[in-house]
């Protein structure tokens, strides 16, 4: 009888550590479930050929990591298993090491977000390869040292001696992130600055909390939701594509041409604007489910004969605008040569009752007066007629 009370004493107290485990865990499970939900939807609606949208996929993804990671140290934190020493040893080293890089690459996507890579001074990127590098140090050695955790025989997690130094290293990239925005507020649209509060202010704040009350998850959870309020704002500043052809939206494009105005980019660009011809015709004629078809097979051959730094935007129904990164009149002709040659393969060997065949005016254009004057006499007009 004494036996089997204090087993079920054990299975009790098993129950109750694992509950409160997940009662404080439930807070990353929810803001996993958002932060996936948006990921999703971040994938289908962003241009993926754009740096800036394939590192902000990369740094939610990585929050995504980092939910799962806390949510396990959290659950498996004084379960007496002898082989969960080990993994909890793991599960803070990726803890740690994640939390690390997410603040890093946030960092510079914000700076990169206001500035161009050559205001970014030298310093800037060594002083923050120094600290990354002392964090990453600190949590991979942690498990032989205890410097910044440690976990018991009785598979207790417990902080280190340094502990804050890594919490710091991780806040001052956020909140370094967070007064660029303000430093350089000209440069970003008023909507812009309310990345401010969001990324910034929001997770440092509630952060805070864990940091100084032990048990309390409010880290990584608080920077998903901050990732998922806030980012529903940035998409609107990030390149998106239409759910038909995948092309750049028209207003995305203008939101971003907008802040590189106001960072004071001067580049030079090559802009193609493309009519295509006959799409009330084929739509008349062979359904709109052809029509579609024709759009879709359209950008996707300009894709493919256009740079990993160029773009396709719909700026109508049957517009578009390709935008290659070129100063030079004669690559602009070039890619366009490459697109009608392109074109005419598929024409030739397609089994589709019409041709697909467009109009398209060629020239160079500065960022600021892409609207209006070209930045050179050089422009080009044709339309390409196939038969």
């Amino acid at each position: 009888m004494c036996y089997n009370r204090t087993i079920n004493k054990h299975i009790v107290k098993g129950e109750t550590m694992t509950l409160e485990a997940y009662y404080r865990a439930d807070i990353n499970f929810i803001a996993f479930i958002v932060l996936s939900i948006y990921v999703f939807y971040s994938i289908k609606s962003l241009d993926l050929t754009d740096k800036m949208n394939r590192l902000f996929i990369f740094i939610s993804t990585t929050v995504l990591f980092q939910l799962l990671f806390e949510a396990a140290t959290v659950m498996i934190n004084r379960v007496d298993v002898s082989w969960f020493v080990e993994l909890s040893y793991v599960l803070h080293v990726l803890l740690f090491v994640t939390g690390a890089i997410i603040a890093y690459t946030w960092f510079f996507f914000l700076l990169n977000f206001v500035l161009r890579p050559n205001e970014i001074p030298k310093s800037v990127h060594v002083l923050a390869g120094i600290m990354l590098a002392t964090s990453l140090f600190l949590a991979l050695s942690s498990p032989l040292t205890g410097w910044v955790f440690s976990v018991t025989s009785d598979n207790v997690y417990v902080r280190g001696p340094l502990f804050l130094i890594q919490i710091v290293i991780t806040y001052l990239f956020i909140f370094s992130a967070a007064l660029s925005l303000f430093l350089f507020r000209s440069r970003v649209t008023v909507k812009d600055r309310r990345l401010l509060l969001i990324f910034g202010l929001f997770p440092i704040a509630l952060g805070s909390v864990q940091v100084f009350v032990y048990g309390v998850l409010l880290i990584w959870s608080s920077i998903a939701f901050a990732f998922v309020i806030g980012s529903i704002h940035l998409q609107e500043r990030m390149l998106q594509t239409d759910d038909l052809t995948h092309a750049v939206t028209r207003a995305s494009f203008m939101s971003h041409m907008e802040r590189k105005i106001l960072r004071g980019i001067e580049d030079t660009l090559g802009m193609v604007f493309v009519d295509l011809d006959g799409l009330k015709a084929i739509n008349d004629q062979f359904g709109h489910a052809e029509g579609d078809h024709a759009l879709r097979t359209i950008v996707g051959i300009i894709k493919e004969n256009i740079g990993i730094k160029d773009s396709v935007v719909r700026m109508g129904g049957d517009e578009f605008l390709i935008v290659i990164d070129t100063e030079s009149h004669a690559r602009l002709i070039e890619t366009m040569d490459r697109i009608e040659a392109a074109l005419k393969r598929y024409n030739d060997s397609s089994d589709k009752p019409y041709r697909i065949e467009f109009c398209y005016g060629a020239d160079l254009f500065t960022v600021e007066n892409m609207a209006s004057m070209p930045s050179s006499d050089a422009s080009t007009t044709r339309c390409i007629k196939q038969k």
